[in-house]
């Protein structure tokens, strides 16, 4: 990969254009191997020994510390090329990528929406700003910015096709598809995301992540036969590609073939010992299996490595609902800065409060998710549930699914049990609204 331009420098070791391409490799190799990142900050650090104001070394050496986890250098480096150059979208877009590792949110996203301010049609920036919302939970952006980049990928193919020339491989077309895909089935449209994965893999056929994701769409439809023959195209392409050996070993579990599931679980944890989604998945084995205390120290050390995750906290949050460990699950909420906390932190706060039978405690922890996003379904859902069992129906039957209050001719609730209850006093969530609900978002629980 970077046998060109080290033969170039060993003719023209000073040729600036050769160097920044050769660190520019180093950088893009960093994700194999962080040595790379290092070698791609001493070539920037070596232009800009000569050279203080290059702002393509100066957004090298940004891109190299971000690399090597030190956003705040990463970031002073990039606000210094902005300074020599404003309209630097690749800066832009750099910068807003390290604040929002850093979870500086609101800064993030002025980065991105300066750089598509610049260069609104710009593939890349759409596609940067579409990950950003969906990292931080707005799907409604995500969807839309998604589907802006795809209508100018549109074009770009159409002009390809008429030069009868398929789409490069590699090129960010098939992430549209993929990234839509990830929506619907987090909005539980499998069919829909089945079709864009589909359609991404017909613009890059080795594209392995919406081959992988395809894959889980076809286990959730219990299209068992066609999961496998996903996985078994991922492997051929890339034997140790991660999440297909973790989709093989749920397989594996799936037929009763528990040595070869734990052989590849326990592997996969000495290779990726950083990987959340290896302790996630050996997790929900764990469970699978009664195995209590290794599923329980899996997940929240997988939690441990990203505490971001909404799937992995609501699998760990439900596990100890279900071991009666409510006190255990309000700490880990409890324990997640203010600042950092979205509705669903607080749907899955209100339903464990819920849980513990603290009834007015889950109201005002249902009302701060609906504060946070008035269409979390989830939350309105329960809130809902709980004034009705409360016996509050005057307020229930103004509370719409999103929460907010609107006219209501009628309200039906029926409930296994009791037809009522006592406030404070747990009646019980199998028989509420809840049931079915526990799932929230995209949550597959492949054993």
């Amino acid at each position: 990969m970077v046998a060109q331009p080290k033969a170039l420098l060993e003719l023209y070791p000073n040729d600036v254009p050769a160097n920044l391409q050769l660190g520019t490799l180093y950088w893009r190799a960093g994700e194999t191997n962080p040595d790379f990142f290092r070698d791609a900050q001493d070539i920037a650090k070596k232009i800009l020994s000569t050279n203080a104001n290059n702002v393509d070394a100066l957004i090298l050496s940004g891109n190299a510390s971000a690399g090597l986890r030190d956003y705040r250098s990463s970031v002073d480096l990039f606000e210094q090329a902005l300074m020599l150059d404003p309209e630097n979208v690749h800066a832009f877009v750099s910068l807003g990528t390290s604040q929002a590792l850093q979870k500086n949110y609101a800064e993030a996203e002025q980065a991105f929406l300066k750089a598509r301010e610049f260069d609104p049609k710009n593939k890349s920036v759409l596609i940067s700003l579409a990950n950003f919302y969906r990292s931080t939970g707005d799907h409604v952006k995500a969807e839309g910015t998604f589907r802006a980049a795809l209508s100018i990928f549109s074009q770009y193919e159409a002009a390809e096709a008429t030069l009868e020339k398929e789409p490069a491989a590699g090129s960010p077309y098939p992430q549209v598809d993929f990234f839509l895909g990830n929506i619907d089935a987090k909005k539980r449209l499998i069919d829909q995301a089945i079709s864009h994965y589909q359609k991404s893999l017909t613009l890059h056929s080795a594209y392995l992540p919406a081959r992988v994701a395809l894959a889980e769409a076809f286990l959730n439809k219990g299209r068992i036969a066609d999961c496998r023959q996903e996985v078994r195209k991922v492997l051929e392409i890339q034997p140790n590609f991660a999440p297909a050996r973790l989709l093989k070993a749920s397989l594996d579990a799936r037929d009763g073939n528990y040595p070869a599931a734990e052989r590849e679980l326990s592997a996969l944890a000495t290779e990726e010992p950083k990987n959340a989604s290896v302790y996630r998945q050996m997790g929900l084995y764990y469970d699978s299996r009664g195995r209590v205390a290794d599923a329980e120290k899996s997940l929240a050390k997988a939690f441990e490595l990203q505490p971001d995750s909404e799937q992995i906290l609501r699998e760990l949050i439900f596990f100890c609902i279900r071991r009666k460990q409510t006190d255990r699950a309000i700490q880990t909420i409890s324990s997640i800065p203010d600042d950092k906390k979205q509705a669903f932190h607080y749907e899955l706060l209100g339903r464990v409060y819920s849980e513990a039978g603290q009834s007015k405690n889950a109201e005002n922890a249902y009302k701060k998710a609906l504060e946070k996003d008035p269409h979390q379904a989830g939350a309105g859902l329960a809130l809902f549930s709980e004034e009705i069992l409360n016996g509050r129906t005057d307020e229930a039957v103004g509370i719409g699914w999103t929460g907010k209050k609107q006219p209501c001719k009628s309200v039906g609730l029926r409930r296994q049990g009791s037809s009522s209850r006592e406030p404070g006093k747990s009646c019980g969530r199998q028989g509420t609204l809840w049931a079915g609900f526990e799932g929230g978002s995209k949550l597959r629980r492949s054993f």
